[in-house]
């Protein structure tokens, strides 16, 4: 469980938050919980090593170029364009869009709870995390509100992400040696629902 080996990670760090950790018999990680940490190590080092099995999966959920699983020069040279292009934004025009949001969804949640006289049902608060996410990630990047907090549900381009999120990680994590998890071309339903 997620939560069981955060919490794990957390009684084994130091006063800083930092504690090394396995992941498999043979990969030495880190697990960092401050930001100025984690800052200075992706800047001054580019180069990371991941699990074999979840780079072959995580690039066939987002390409191989995906941020990711960027390593060393290729990391670089897209941290560097990221940067750049972020860096021209406006930070004041990126709290405005993220408070906007999160307006919307308050507004909508306590209408919602005010229409049906009681509590409304939602699955975990991680749901309103992501429902805030994509609406703040289209109208920033994109100039187009996906309307996931107007409607207070995923909008059909967050929960095609998470269904593939999720295939990607199941893949990863059970019956990961099965032919059919590993060759995406392999017609069962799974395979076809992942490619469509």
């Amino acid at each position: 469980d997620f939560v069981d080996r955060q919490r794990s990670i957390l009684d084994h760090s130091d006063e800083r938050g930092r504690c090394s950790v396995w992941l498999g018999p043979t990969l030495p990680s880190i697990s960092l919980t401050r930001v100025e940490d984690a800052h200075k190590l992706l800047r001054n080092h580019h180069t990371r090593h991941s699990v074999p099995i979840f780079r072959y999966h995580f690039e066939r959920l987002a390409g191989r170029n995906n941020l990711l699983m960027l390593n060393g020069r290729e990391w670089k040279h897209y941290q560097s364009a990221l940067k750049a292009a972020l860096s021209r934004s406006d930070p004041v025009q990126l709290q405005r869009i993220a408070r906007g949001t999160t307006q919307t969804l308050t507004d909508n949640v306590k209408a919602r709870i005010n229409d049906t006289g009681g509590p409304i049902k939602v699955d975990s608060v991680e749901t309103f995390m992501k429902m805030i996410t994509v609406d703040v990630f289209g109208r920033a990047a994109f100039s187009h509100d996906f309307g996931s907090c107007a409607e207070l549900k995923l909008c059909p381009f967050a929960r095609a992400f998470e269904y593939m999120e999720e295939d990607a990680l199941d893949r990863c994590n059970k019956r990961a040696l099965l032919p059919q998890n590993l060759l995406y071309w392999i017609p069962t339903q799974r395979n076809r629902k992942f490619n469509a």
